[in-house]
């Protein structure tokens, strides 16, 4: 998701629960008073940080394809369950066009419980599930296509409100409002 996709959607969060809704919400400034009031959207100090299982990283967008081999006889314990039926993603999240081989011979992509066989990937999750057990030797090889950026952002997301003011501008109870640090009128 996009930044300016996170923005929107946060907006149309706050639109939706906040009552009153707010006459303007996402990544714009109020400029004048019938936007008022307002929230105003913005993500700071964003990086992506790169996904996958022991910090082994994320493909590179302009990579070529990656192909990941796992060692069935030797899998690391953060990545292949106790029953041998999950797998954790060592690049990050699946992609659609992730593909899975166990030895030569691919397995079927399965969108609901995977049968023998097949493999259901989960990108919530991150890992991978197989409809019987993985043998306990032989390899498992995961084909990400060149494309597949599996990083995840990171930044702070601010939130600021801005009000109408209570009374008119230029009326005397505005004009004599204490300043906030010097106490001063």
């Amino acid at each position: 998701m996009s930044l300016g996709a996170l923005v929107s959607a946060l907006a149309d969060h706050l639109t939706a629960t906040l009552v009153p809704a707010p006459a303007l919400v996402g990544g714009a400034v109020p400029a004048a008073r019938e936007e008022l009031p307002a929230v105003t959207i913005s993500i700071g100090e964003a990086n992506e940080r790169v996904g996958g299982i022991g910090g082994i990283g994320a493909v590179p967008a302009a990579a070529a394809t990656a192909e990941v081999t796992v060692d069935l006889a030797r899998p690391a314990p953060a990545l292949l369950s106790k029953d041998r039926r999950t797998l954790g993603l060592p690049l990050g999240p699946p992609v659609d066009a992730l593909t899975v081989a166990l030895g030569d011979k691919a397995l079927a992509v399965a969108a609901k419980a995977p049968g023998k066989g097949e493999v259901q990937p989960n990108a919530d999750r991150r890992e991978l599930k197989f409809g019987s057990a993985l043998p306990a030797s032989g390899t498992l090889r995961l084909r990400y296509p060149p494309s597949a950026s599996s990083g995840r952002r990171a930044g702070k997301v601010h939130c600021s409100s801005t009000c109408a003011p209570r009374t008119p501008p230029g009326s005397k109870r505005s004009a004599g409002r204490s300043h906030p640090r010097s106490g001063r009128r």
